[in-house]
């Protein structure tokens, strides 16, 4: 992570790395003092702990808003259950 700036993003930050780590890092992001932007293709409920989440399919917005209601929301369902089939 950048030292001194406002702003992270990560692009698959836990890609290749197992899932026990993943449940211990990702909280850490939350503590960090800044807006961290993470792109991800792994819907996790760790996800629950940022304050926005959104969807994208095919380069567009599809959902936004709150963890809470974006994991009930169609386009969630329809991208998590096409992980599962891979």
């Amino acid at each position: 992570l950048s030292a001194g700036t406002p702003v992270d993003s990560l692009d698959e930050p836990f890609s290749a790395v197992d899932e026990t780590t993943v449940h211990k890092l990702l909280p850490m992001l939350i503590t960090l003092d800044k807006t961290v932007i993470m792109v991800t293709h792994s819907l996790t409920p760790e996800l629950g702990l940022f304050d926005e989440v959104l969807i994208m399919e095919n380069g567009k917005l599809v959902e936004y808003g709150p963890y809470s209601s974006v994991k009930n929301s169609d386009a969630y369902l329809r991208v998590r259950d096409s992980e599962r089939k891979k």
